[in-house]
């Protein structure tokens, strides 16, 4: 039963397999009765020690790279792992880091900081993990300072852009850690702020929808006098309360949000940190549930985090060697250099060629925020200018989006 258990297996699924390796056998044991046995199989286990703690003893058998803090009583107060796969992806994937912060609703009764990065296909990975015993500017200090010793002894490059949502203990600790890296705030947290300030004036959802595509639609402005006219109508259209919330909280750090200040930040339109809470949330069911043992929960993330690893690496391969249909002939040369979805994305903006207003200019803003080319750009330049030599220009703009 606990060989089963330790795969990650329910109790209705154990039970199951036991019938199954038994079948000229009557099975006793009910779904009750292996919950039980189990409960009392983590007690043992724990002996006095606290959960954390047998975390981290754990984590010392395993592929993970981990820190420590302890107080002056020797009680664990943080504890940063990052697995080995982790690293090997960090080192090719480093351009953007998303940051996010669970409550400490789990056994552990302690915060959970989940870093994250983005492949040149889009795809989001896992970096590393740290349950820390405080919300505080110096535990997330710590925190980053671990993630940067696994940066430096990598040699790896660090982030070029730092995604978060508005925890400012989190914030105020990102220089300590990347000085230089510009960090931006998660659209999705404030969309949900919004709402929840938003709810004494709007009683419906059908005010509530066009309000969120009103802010949807400001928040994608390309010229920051109008967006700074367009937020005050905003934020008097929806009543004095959420005025002056809009004011004093959001239009202080626009530049972190509105893509009149972004538009030149390389985040290949990465303004959310939500996907890691629905990439990843098989990965933080079983670190933050009650339903396995330490060591059965370090397997399980480890066989994750080894999964994630061989179907980024797989689908680096796989795209090296086929070819996009239905892409245009000027983007032959790409096939096999650059990924799909950087393809995908020139693609569209050649599509949008014949739309586009032939005296306006281009001030290379869409280059620098996507690594790939918009459609002014594509409109001026021929086959041969689109993509330098065979894509090493945009290899040079943006390594993130080059399949190798």
């Amino acid at each position: 039963m606990k060989k089963l258990g330790d795969t990650g297996l329910k109790p209705a699924a154990i039970l199951e397999a036991l019938r199954k390796t038994n079948p000229d056998e009557t099975i006793l044991a009910t779904i009750s009765t292996i919950y039980s046995a189990r409960k009392k199989a983590q007690q043992e286990m724990l002996q006095g020690i606290s959960p954390i703690m047998h975390l981290n003893q754990s984590l010392t058998k395993s592929d993970f790279t981990t820190t420590t803090k302890v107080n002056d009583n020797g009680k664990l107060q943080g504890l940063f792992f990052c697995h080995s796969r982790s690293v090997e992806l960090l080192s090719s994937y480093h351009y953007i880091l998303l940051l996010d912060c669970t409550y400490k609703t789990n056994k552990y009764k302690m915060p959970l900081l989940h870093i994250a990065g983005v492949t040149g296909a889009d795809k989001t990975f896992s970096v590393a993990f740290c349950f820390i015993a405080e919300e505080t500017q110096s535990f997330y200090e710590w925190a980053l300072e671990s993630l940067l010793t696994i940066f430096n002894s990598n040699q790896i490059p660090l982030p070029q852009v730092i995604l978060t949502d508005r925890e400012q203990a989190l914030i105020n600790s990102l220089p300590s850690f990347a000085p230089d890296s510009y960090h931006m705030l998660c659209t999705w947290h404030i969309q949900k702020n919004l709402v929840t300030n938003g709810a004494k004036t709007i009683k419906n959802k059908q005010e509530e929808a066009q309000m969120l595509q009103h802010w949807s639609n400001l928040i994608q402005m390309t010229d920051q006098s109008e967006f700074c006219a367009s937020f005050g109508k905003f934020a008097l259209k929806y009543g004095p309360s959420l005025q002056e919330y809009m004011t004093s909280n959001w239009l202080p750090v626009v530049e972190k949000y509105a893509n009149a200040w972004t538009k030149n930040v390389p985040h290949f339109g990465h303004r959310t940190t939500s996907c890691i809470e629905s990439s990843h949330a098989f990965i933080k069911s079983h670190l933050l549930g009650p339903q396995h043992s330490f060591s059965a929960v370090i397997n399980i993330i480890s066989n994750a985090l080894e999964a994630q690893c061989h179907e980024i690496s797989a689908l680096y391969h796989q795209q090296k060697i086929t070819s996009l249909r239905n892409i245009g002939k000027i983007f032959h040369n790409c096939h096999g250099r650059i990924t799909h979805y950087t393809l995908r994305k020139a693609q569209n903006n050649l599509l949008l060629i014949g739309s586009v207003d032939t005296n306006s200019t281009c001030n290379g803003s869409y280059i620098q925020r996507m690594g790939a080319f918009g459609s002014h750009w594509s409109n001026k330049h021929d086959s041969l200018c689109f993509l330098g030599v065979a894509g090493e220009s945009l290899g040079q703009l943006a390594p993130e989006m080059i399949c190798g």
